[in-house]
């Protein structure tokens, strides 16, 4: 795979939140963006989403985290936590899960042992990572061999689904995508 990336096409990555990756992230998209450094070694290329995403000349920058969910066997203690102790407003409840609405406006969920629509909440705590367009996203993470978990779901314009990471991590992609039970209905 050849890797082709413009400065302009580096610096637009870089300029959208990449304050939260960590700094051995941002060196290796630096090195892939703009080449290794006078001391280093030309980067190896192993068919990284990233090199797949630049290789087609498109930028697709994650604009922030929308959500985080944790699984715990202590769902009450955790639920009496964020609610109590932290203070995080609590915005639904069922049986199993409490939902939370945090400052940013990031939701956080908890999940207890007996919600089984995410028993595969197993590798830690999972973030969703905000895109532009969830559709174009996911299309080119599919090309890419991402397993993604599930169907894809959809509410108010936007759309989200899991995926596994190539270490098993279960992360999430958010973004405004469209439902296509509706894209169908529009052209009866």
């Amino acid at each position: 795979m050849d890797i082709s990336c413009q400065p302009a096409l580096g610096s637009t990555i870089f300029a959208l939140r990449a304050s939260w990756l960590s700094c051995r992230t941002r060196s290796a998209l630096r090195r892939i963006c703009f080449g290794p450094g006078p001391y280093e070694q030309p980067p190896a290329d192993h068919g990284t989403i990233l090199t797949a995403l630049l290789t087609e000349g498109v930028a697709v920058a994650v604009e922030g985290v929308d959500f985080v969910g944790l699984r715990s066997e202590q769902f009450s203690e955790m639920v009496r936590l964020f609610r109590d102790v932290i203070g995080v407003p609590l915005t639904r409840e069922t049986s199993g899960m409490a939902g939370f609405r945090l400052g940013d406006g990031t939701v956080l969920e908890v999940y207890g042992p007996t919600d089984e629509f995410h028993s595969f909440f197993t590798t830690g705590p999972v973030v969703g990572l905000r895109v532009g367009n969830f559709d174009a996203v996911r299309a080119l993470m599919l090309s890419a061999g991402v397993a993604f978990i599930g169907a894809a779901q959809h509410a108010s314009g936007m759309s989200w689904q899991h995926f596994r990471c190539p270490d098993g991590t279960v992360l999430e992609l958010i973004g405004p995508g469209r439902d296509p039970a509706v894209i169908s209905n529009e052209f009866r």
